[in-house]
């Protein structure tokens, strides 16, 4: 362990800033050196004399000089933050955006009416397969013993069927 390291650490030391692996070893040195520890008294008698002096006010001049320099500061670090916002947003921007008008003409879209209507050939066809479905879901509920209403299936079946290819 060298001096120099030990004398280098000694304020954080002292301030109780230093990591723990770094405190012990700094400590380790301490009980085997003598003259880093008589730096270590004489920093921690320094330490104890500036605390018991008075506060001191900065002169005006220097306040004013420190709070308008903090405000330009201010004022720079919102700027470079705004023309950040702005540039890097935009793309993130421009894309919700696109979203937004994508969504609104799908659903503009799907209120439309088809184009192409059944015509009534196909109607009928449509209407000859929902009952052949109908007649074959009776005789599969007599042959199992359940029968099947046919003003239900008419309701719950060939009604939407209707309204859908209408």
């Amino acid at each position: 362990m060298h001096c120099d390291w030990v004398q280098e650490r000694l304020e954080p030391y002292l301030d109780t800033e230093l990591p723990d692996n770094e405190r012990s070893s700094l400590e380790v040195h301490l009980q085997i050196c003598a003259a880093c520890s008589a730096e270590l008294e004489t920093a921690r008698k320094v330490q104890e004399t500036l605390r018991t002096l008075p506060a001191q006010a900065a002169p005006e001049q220097i306040t004013e000089a420190v709070y308008a320099h903090a405000r330009a500061d201010l004022r720079t670090r919102r700027r470079v933050w705004l023309q950040g916002w702005t540039t890097g947003w935009r793309p993130v921007l421009g894309v919700a955006v696109a979203a937004i008008l994508l969504i609104f003409t799908t659903i503009g879209l799907q209120d439309q009416e088809p184009t192409d209507t059944a015509t009534p050939a196909e109607i009928a066809r449509a209407e000859r397969q929902a009952k052949w479905a109908i007649a074959y879901l009776s005789q599969v509920g007599h042959r199992t013993g359940l029968t099947v209403r046919d003003e239900v299936i008419g309701y719950r079946v060939v009604r939407p069927l209707r309204r859908s290819i209408q």
